[in-house]
């Protein structure tokens, strides 16, 4: 079984033995996520038992930093160095805001300590560790007076050699067992101070709030008839049992949108897509992430409410548009929708649960391509006489007809989506065109078709199952272990059996920890790769490395694919200058259990319903179908609308419509849109 808490929606799937699939969805529950995952378990069973393996993903630890809900954590740093969270770097995410303010740090000054110790840039102690008794009385002051319950530590030079942060956390655990503690030498062994102490700061705020999360999680199931296990998704799209989850909380930080793009690769390799970009859209926000040859981008270099956090998470851009987008009208007059959102409580004015702003959702169901009785799977009927209220206050202002303003709000949300795709193809080097629309979630393909025309794209596919994909994604899973070594090296002076030996310790160190799991060590699946620079620089780009053996061959091939992936990213690159290599990367894989899709049979094509939708500006006749009735190789053109359960496609003029064996929906473009594109 898989449960993600999404901003509106709770999703769930299971899937048995026999490859039988059932999902159910839920409104989330924000005041207490985990009772809406309950509400999903109890609206699929009566209660858990026979579930042997739960995997669960959500946005719980992205909404802790983001509301700034965390615990209050306490951050251990080397003396001199206490202001590094307020320093931050010397960079505007908006160049050209007068009113900029840095991001506010999760630890506030007074509650970071100094400690006196000191390493060089090579790793050698120039300070041995002090721990005096002034440390331990502000350390104590700060649990007795401000409730400190987790600590940060962050020392100089740690990712070099850990031995000062280990001997600080012995020292902790001795004096203070209660807290909490996460060494930057774990969390993140990475050189820029900043960054590291930002990440380890995050992993440290959020512990003991994703701890008492994931333990009510296991407590509902629990109380619920659950006797298997239980395992998390992380950023990077595996999976690691709850226990880890705990100690490790930065790694899930965006764990709900990555069981998407999981989701997104499973159901893409079976219908025969390789090269796509995702549409992710649900109640509150749009995920979108480019893969190519059904592998997902890493990133690791990301940022959670303007905050540094290096983990690797795959690299998704998230736009405020969704079903639940308010639309407003600005004080300049022009319309705007998002990134404000109706959310789960109390949503769109369509669903009569007292909404009263319009949404993306509201106009989608005053032109008609939602229908009030088939919404939701029939299980909450829309109320369109609200929803064209609350649309009507709109039209009154832009002096439009409200079916004007309602189309105008879809478009507006639409090229929110397109602008955001741009940034994660065109601006990474890649033509959106060579690439499908892989949609999914609530609302994905209500809008894919038209996002598609906007970049030109000729092909979207929406997967079986698309309302609940990102909970199919968890299944599709398999345990990883994500590790990284700081490892900086020149690479005309490269010491071929420190870089060999460097790996091998990380590979020893995956299969530790999938000891530490429980779970076999055998037939796991290990990728390397290489952080690499120009020397000079001050970033750098992660390069594969083969499986082959590591020696001199194998390194000139690092380089030269170093200089290929930089020439596609920026469109030059730099063959005469001199590389650095910063750090070395594994990620260890372990196959978690493989789902089954049965093919969709084929059969006479389905009674269609007709009714009047309102697009392009005007009226006209769409076809309406069921999207369980619909056999493989069924094909339609477009205006057409498929209803399914938890989700809703439509097929606007000059697209048709063809049912693959899986029960994918390939929807494409007509010739003469094609022709017609600029």
């Amino acid at each position: 079984m898989g449960i993600e808490i999404g901003g509106t929606f709770t999703d769930l799937i299971a899937v048995s033995d026999s490859g039988q699939i059932e999902s159910a969805k839920a409104l989330s529950t924000p005041s207490n996520p985990a009772l809406g995952a309950l509400d999903a378990l109890l609206r699929w069973r009566p209660d858990a038992s026979g579930v042997t393996s739960l995997v669960h993903g959500s946005t719980v630890a992205t909404n802790a930093v983001i509301e700034r809900k965390g615990a209050p954590t306490a951050l251990l740093v080397t003396e001199g160095h206490r202001d590094i969270l307020e320093i931050q770097r010397h960079e505007k995410s908006d160049i050209f805001d007068m009113h900029y303010t840095a991001p506010q740090p999760l630890v506030p000054r007074q509650w970071s300590l100094e400690v006196r110790e000191r390493l060089d840039a090579t790793g050698a102690v120039v300070t041995p560790l002090s721990c005096d008794l002034r440390l331990e009385a502000e350390l104590r002051q700060l649990v007795e007076r401000d409730g400190i319950s987790s600590v940060a530590v962050c020392l100089l030079h740690s990712y070099l050699d850990p031995r000062h942060e280990r001997e600080l956390e012995d020292w902790l655990r001795e004096r203070f067992p209660s807290l909490q503690v996460s060494l930057s030498s774990v969390v993140n062994p990475e050189y820029r101070e900043y960054e590291r102490a930002s990440t380890t700061v995050m992993s440290a705020y959020l512990r003991p709030v994703v701890a008492g999360y994931m333990g009510e999680i296991e407590r509902l199931m629990q109380d619920n008839g659950l006797q298997g296990n239980i395992q998390i998704m992380q950023s990077s799209g595996g999976i690691i049992p709850i226990q880890a989850a705990k100690e490790k909380a930065v790694n899930v930080v965006l764990s709900g949108p990555a069981a998407g793009v999981v989701g997104a690769v499973f159901m893409g390799g079976l219908s025969g897509v390789r090269d796509f970009i995702t549409l992710d859209m649900g109640g509150t926000s749009t995920d979108v992430c480019l893969v190519r040859d059904l592998q997902a981008t890493l990133s690791y270099d990301n940022k959670v409410d303007g905050l540094p956090v290096r983990a690797p998470t795959f690299d998704i851009q998230v736009v405020g548009a969704g079903g639940g987008s308010i639309a407003a009208v600005d004080a300049a007059g022009y319309l705007r929708v998002g990134p404000r959102s109706a959310g789960a409580d109390p949503g769109p004015c369509c669903y009569g649960r007292g909404g009263t702003e319009p949404t993306t959702t509201d106009a989608t169901a005053l032109m008609g391509i939602l229908r009030p009785h088939r919404f939701f799977g029939g299980a909450l009927e829309l109320r369109l006489d609200l929803a064209a209220a609350a649309i009507g206050r709109l039209s009154q202002t832009l002096q439009l007809s409200a079916l004007e303003v309602a189309e105008g709000i879809r478009r507006i949300a639409n090229s929110n989506m397109t602008e955001t795709i741009r940034l994660i193809s065109i601006e990474r080097g890649h033509n959106p065109r060579d690439f499908a629309l892989l949609a999914f979630g609530g609302a994905g393909a209500l809008h894919a078709c038209e996002v598609a025309d906007d970049l030109m794209i000729d092909t979207v596919v929406v997967p079986e199952h698309q309302g609940v994909l990102s909970a199919l994604g968890l299944l599709a899973s398999d345990f990883t272990v994500d590790l990284v070594k700081a490892h900086p090296a020149d690479a005309v002076a490269l010491d071929i059996d420190a870089l060999a030996a460097a790996f091998d310790a990380l590979d020893q160190a995956a299969r530790t920890e999938f000891a530490r799991y429980g779970l076999e060590t055998k037939e796991i699946l290990i990728e390397r790769a290489v952080d690499i620079r120009y020397r000079g620089q001050a970033s750098e780009l992660s390069v594969p490395v083969a499986d082959s053996a590591i020696g001199p061959s194998a390194c000139h091939a690092w380089i030269a694919n170093f200089h290929a992936l930089y020439k596609e990213r920026f469109g030059h690159s730099f063959p005469e200058k001199q590389v650095q290599i910063v750090n070395l990367r594994l990620v260890a894989r372990k196959e978690a259990g493989r789902i089954t899709m049965a093919s969709k049979p084929e059969g006479a094509a389905p009674r269609a319903e007709r009714s009047e939708i309102y697009f392009g500006g005007q009226l006209r006749q769409a076809e309406f179908f069921w999207r369980p009735d619909l056999p493989a190789g069924f094909t339609c053109a477009g205006p057409a609308i498929v209803e399914d359960h938890f989700a809703t496609s439509f097929v606007p003029p000059d697209w048709s419509l063809t049912v693959h064996d899986t029960g994918t929906l390939i929807l494409t473009r007509s010739a003469s849109a094609v022709e017609a594109a600029p």
